[in-house]
């Protein structure tokens, strides 16, 4: 099966999942609204009529309300992940076909002077028919930033001999690829918002005394005990309303402390399970390659990386309850002085694995940009056996450019081809400066 028949394979397979995900969809949002509108009609009837049948009746239903609200969440990020694989492999389709029209822009970094830089401009590193634009959209900004920096400065020797295995051992992986590509695409965060984040996680500041953690695992359990005994008669006076009180007015002089600090801490949960899911792609994948296998060994670094997010998302996911259930979580930060706890469990989080994340997530991104679309497709994976030094692997450089130019590389005689072999063995000047000294 050649790479193009793959492609359009994988695309009508994603396509087939997305409309029978989203059929799904439409069933469930009907039973959405019978549920619920059944569920309160019979509460106000059994209510009314002290129907203890009838009022149970009406519960079930909007509990069943509830699941069915999760379930249709669920369904919905199924269709939305089934378009954007479906989308990226009909982007494959048009990479092989050198379909420049339908593969996305790439922007050039912002800071690159094409007059200026040696290369860039003479060999269409970035803009429409570009080596950029059939790489493809990296799917993070770190990837992005990781890719200008391969495809615009030189790099050591070790360096790309690290890089050419790692290329090979991706190559034949289509499927993970895809699901690494797939993730990236879904995790949409702004740099801005990531470099609160990573802010947040590398600080050592705390906003709320630690003795505030004390005094909410404190005030709770008196709450209770109080009200236990006002109940059972034990006490006349209701002496729970003061621990009640005082939990309140905490509650209402720290919150603006502590909801900074959640909504640094919270790139929002999906965006955190997303980039779990990736950090478990790399770290779950037995690899060969000295490069992948240096790659794994960082990602474990101060623990397993998929699972030190995935409790931060946990966490981060029960700060949300303030937004999502406003008039619930009022209720159940008087009672259990909830935000403390998240707080607390978020400071603890930060000081045994914050310092840890910046290197998981550049660690991510260094694979983010170049494995969604290395491939069979990919001229250099294809033909670097085929040739060895000197003279065959000037022809070697020629293929690749060739490739990526959808034309022939004699049309760019000279110097040109010169640059040409640093940037696809991503030696960058350094290896222009060597080309020319053999002439």
């Amino acid at each position: 099966m050649t790479p193009a028949d793959w492609y359009r394979a994988r695309a009508a397979e994603w396509a087939g999942r997305r409309d029978a995900a989203a059929a799904r969809g439409v069933t469930l949002s009907r039973l959405r609204l019978v549920s619920f509108l059944g569920g309160v009609a019979l509460l106000w009837w059994g209510i009314a009529h002290h129907q203890d049948l009838v009022t149970t009746a009406g519960a079930a239903a909007i509990i069943a309300f509830g699941v069915l609200v999760v379930v249709h969440a669920r369904v919905i990020d199924c269709v939305t992940r089934a378009e954007v694989a479906r989308q990226i492999n009909v982007h494959g389709i048009a990479r092989v076909g050198r379909d420049w029209k339908a593969l996305p822009e790439v922007p050039a970094p912002p800071e690159l002077d094409l007059d200026v830089h040696p290369y860039a401009r003479d060999l269409d590193v970035f803009g429409h028919a570009s080596l950029a634009k059939w790489l493809g959209r990296p799917a993070t900004i770190h990837g992005a930033r990781r890719l200008w920096e391969w495809l615009l400065a030189p790099a050591e020797p070790e360096e790309i001999q690290l890089r050419q295995p790692a290329m090979e051992e991706l190559a034949v992986k289509r499927e993970w690829r895809e699901a690494l590509a797939v993730e990236g695409q879904l995790t949409t965060l702004s740099p801005a918002e990531l470099a609160r984040f990573l802010e947040w996680a590398e600080s050592a500041g705390q906003a709320v005394p630690r003795a505030m953690q004390g005094v909410a695992m404190l005030i709770p359990p008196t709450t209770a005990i109080l009200v236990a005994l006002f109940v059972t008669g034990r006490i006349e006076d209701p002496w729970w309303l003061i621990p009640l009180a005082a939990g309140i007015l905490l509650s209402l002089g720290f919150a603006v402390w502590m909801y900074v600090a959640f909504d640094r801490a919270s790139l929002g949960e999906r965006a955190m399970r997303r980039y779990a899911t990736m950090l478990s792609l790399v770290c779950h994948e037995p690899w060969s390659a000295p490069g992948l296998v240096r790659l794994r060994q960082a990602m474990c670094a101060g623990g397993e990386a998929p699972d030190v997010l995935s409790k931060l998302a946990r966490i981060a996911g029960w700060s949300e309850l303030r937004r999502g259930a406003p008039i619930v979580h009022f209720v159940v930060q008087a009672l259990t002085l909830w935000d403390f706890h998240v707080y607390f469990a978020l400071h603890r989080w930060r000081a045994r694995d914050g310092r840890h994340v910046r290197g998981w997530i550049a660690g991510n991104d260094s694979p983010d940009h170049r494995i969604e679309h290395v491939g069979e497709e990919h001229a250099p994976a294809r033909h670097r056996a085929q040739y060895g030094a000197g003279a065959g692997r000037r022809a070697c450089v020629r293929e690749c450019a060739r490739h990526a130019a959808g034309g022939s590389a004699n049309e760019h005689p000279g110097p040109g081809l010169a640059r040409a072999r640093s940037l696809v063995l991503h030696g960058g000047t350094r290896a222009v400066e060597t080309d020319r000294r053999r002439g």
